[in-house]
């Protein structure tokens, strides 16, 4: 029988690379979206060419992810690391219902503000549960990666402030440091 955090850690490996694979196949679909302009919901807008490749591979990359999340629930040690990966968690839901909700519905704006303002919040309440529990090169680097994906945060409201829409570019910015949190992660769980 193969140990649940081996599931936990295949789980997380198919969500980034479901994610990131429907990424750059919307990417190369469209070519009229622009990093620079666009943001990464315009993918997968309704009315959009290929807007299924990008909403489905954010659905079933999050839905994976939302196992990999169970798994580092279940493997957290301190109360606070709990916390934290249930806020990842919920990071991951809100994911899959911006998928299921695409841009410019009602929902989608909403849900991914607060996917993108959870993310670091989750990445710091987890770095602090495993400082607490006594691992401090994972909870420096989780704070870390927090405090990069909320930079990105504040360079999307920046960009939010200037009425542009060019929210890509930030987006990766809280994306990527939370995908390389995860892949982090995963390494510790396999």
């Amino acid at each position: 029988m193969v140990p649940q955090t081996r599931i936990a850690a295949y789980c997380g490996i198919a969500g980034i690379v479901t994610f990131y694979g429907s990424l750059l196949s919307a990417v190369v679909l469209s070519p009229s979206f622009r990093w620079t302009t666009g943001a990464i919901s315009d993918l997968g807008a309704v009315g959009a060419d290929h807007a299924w490749t990008y909403n489905g591979g954010l659905i079933l990359g999050s839905l994976f992810s939302l196992v990999f999340a169970y798994g580092v629930f279940t493997s957290s040690v301190h109360r606070v690391e709990y916390v934290g990966a249930a806020s990842v968690a919920f990071a991951y839901l809100l994911a899959v219902l911006a998928g299921v909700f695409p841009y410019p519905t009602p929902l989608h704006d909403p849900i991914a503000l607060v996917q993108f303002l959870l993310i670091p919040v989750g990445l710091w309440v987890y770095g602090a549960g495993n400082l607490l529990r006594g691992a401090p090169r994972l909870g420096a680097a989780t704070l870390g990666l927090g405090a990069v994906a909320a930079g990105g945060v504040v360079w999307l409201l920046a960009v939010a402030a200037t009425g542009s829409e060019a929210f890509a570019l930030p987006e990766l910015a809280v994306i990527v440091p939370f995908d390389t949190w995860a892949a982090m992660t995963i390494w510790r769980l396999y």
